[in-house]
């Protein structure tokens, strides 16, 4: 039998969870890839940030949609061609796009969903 603890009863996770999430600020703004469409589009729509099926639907999945978001290298480029070429299922969303640099090829984040050239190469 495992010893009692003393003190009140701890609450379920998902009360400290939410507790812990709503006292922390509000660190990164929702970024939009593809920009606004129309002067109507404008003003952010969190609500379309928030929808996981809005970012799903509106993900990147070509060579087109990365050079469109981001600066590509030639590495990048020719990574990302083969890694679509080979059948590799490539999806990123507006936001996770957003979060990473445009220009520099070292972003961490960039590094996560870019292939490059040199992935592709028998080690």
């Amino acid at each position: 039998m495992p010893p009692a603890r003393a003190g009140p009863p701890s609450p379920p996770y998902s009360a400290r969870v939410s507790r812990v999430h709503s006292s922390l600020p509000l660190l990164v703004q929702r970024p939009s890839v593809l920009g606004p469409s129309s002067d109507a589009d404008a003003a952010p729509d969190h609500a379309a940030a928030d929808d996981w099926r809005v970012q799903a639907r509106e993900a990147v999945t070509t060579l087109e949609g990365l050079e469109a978001a981001l600066q590509l290298t030639p590495s990048e480029r020719e990574g990302a061609a083969r890694a679509l070429a080979g059948g590799f299922p490539m999806s990123v969303t507006p936001y996770y796009l957003g979060l990473a640099s445009k220009t520099d090829p070292a972003c961490p984040i960039r590094r996560q969903c870019v292939p490059v050239a040199s992935e592709g190469h028998e080690v």
